[in-house]
């Protein structure tokens, strides 16, 4: 399926959605859906290196839709023809002029594992060398480490933050560092594992960059035999550490943390815990909110209603074979902007288009 048919169809998916829910309610009718329906208009595409992937606001957390978006800054001044300021692909970080014209790029380091390293733990190559993982490491190859950068982008397009990761082939990743980056490339903050600190500081776990961008949010659930679980709140324009919620904390709060996910727009934050229906909500800050009782029953409810018509929609539109209760990939590659503007992303080309009444 080319790439312009899919934005065709998946934007009509995002903006059937509401006159879809309102139909349920007797609010609308089948002509005037058909009606209102807008077509949109591709306004600049740009090809880059790299794969442009999403920027992740869910984690193991069922029964929540995913409110992931694709891995790009927008900024909104009204003096820029084109609101695309960053995006960042597995490869790249690009920024825009207010044009749509590459202002600067900035490369991702990702040192390539050689065979002699890959073949001591992959099943596919192993047989390929007489030498075990011990000789390997004896001969020093425990001192030598490959390094692995990601990056993800501010909604705003104010900053991007690099994720440096380093491996010694034959185990998995570790995190060394966060360093957030202006938009002129100067140093916005750093974060470093400090794991004797009070608070310690961990950032191996999961990232989630807050919808808003004004907040990251660290969080491992301690399933892992690495960490105790923890959640931690950054302020994004300092780096301090808002809240540190410990392994301690929980056990005082009778409470196993299992998922997060972002409300909304994403002023709150809650964590879904295990085996149990009852919730932890969180501001930006961190502070700790007196949920209503019920509030998971009713949050999610809410929020499968609006799925469940996005999937119906899609299936019509784009995939009649989808199962329903599907998320199909491409919900999460377009954002809807302001001005009746959006962007979308597909494999390594990004799209901004326009809504335009239907003919």
């Amino acid at each position: 399926m080319f790439p312009i048919r899919i934005v065709l169809s998946v934007v009509c998916l995002w903006l059937t959605a509401a006159p879809f829910i309102a139909d349920a309610e007797g609010q609308d009718s089948p002509t005037d859906r058909a009606e209102q329906t807008p077509s949109p208009r591709i306004l600049w595409q740009q090809e880059l290196e790299g794969e442009i992937r999403t920027r992740r606001y869910l984690g193991h957390a069922p029964r929540y839709p995913d409110l992931s978006e694709p891995n790009v800054g927008i900024d909104l001044d009204s003096t820029r023809a084109n609101p695309v300021r960053m995006v960042a692909t597995d490869k790249w970080v690009y920024l825009f002029d207010g044009e749509g014209q590459i202002e600067r790029s900035i490369s991702l380091r990702w040192d390539s594992i050689p065979d002699e390293v890959k073949v001591l733990t992959s099943a596919e190559m192993r047989g390929r060398t007489e030498e075990t993982l011990d000789d390997y490491i004896k001969r020093g190859g425990d001192k030598k480490f490959f390094i692995r950068e990601s990056a993800i982008a501010d909604p705003k397009g104010r900053f991007y933050m690099i994720r440096s990761q380093e491996t010694r082939g034959y185990d998995g990743l570790w995190t060394t560092s966060i360093r957030a980056l202006n938009v002129d490339g100067s140093l916005r903050f750093e974060l470093r594992n400090r794991s004797r600190e009070n608070p310690p500081v961990y950032i191996h776990s999961e990232l989630y960059l807050a919808p808003t961008g004004d907040c990251l949010v660290v969080f491992d659930n301690g399933w892992g035999e690495e960490l105790p679980a923890y959640l931690s709140f950054y302020d994004t324009t300092t780096g301090a550490l808002l809240r540190h919620m410990s392994e301690d904390d929980f056990r005082l709060n009778d409470f196993s943390p299992f998922g997060l996910t972002f409300l909304g727009d994403g002023s709150q934050v809650l964590l879904t815990g295990f085996k149990t229906k009852r919730v932890l909500g969180f501001d930006r800050q961190g502070n700790l909110l007196q949920l209503p009782e019920g509030a998971r029953a009713k949050l999610t409810t809410e929020s499968l209603t609006q799925l469940s018509a996005k999937q119906v929609v899609y299936r019509q539109l784009v995939d009649p074979q989808v199962r329903l209760g599907a998320r199909p990939k491409e919900v999460h590659d377009i954002k809807m902007l302001t001005n009746q503007k959006g962007v979308y992303t597909s494999g390594n080309t990004l799209y901004l288009f326009e809504l335009q009444p239907s003919p």
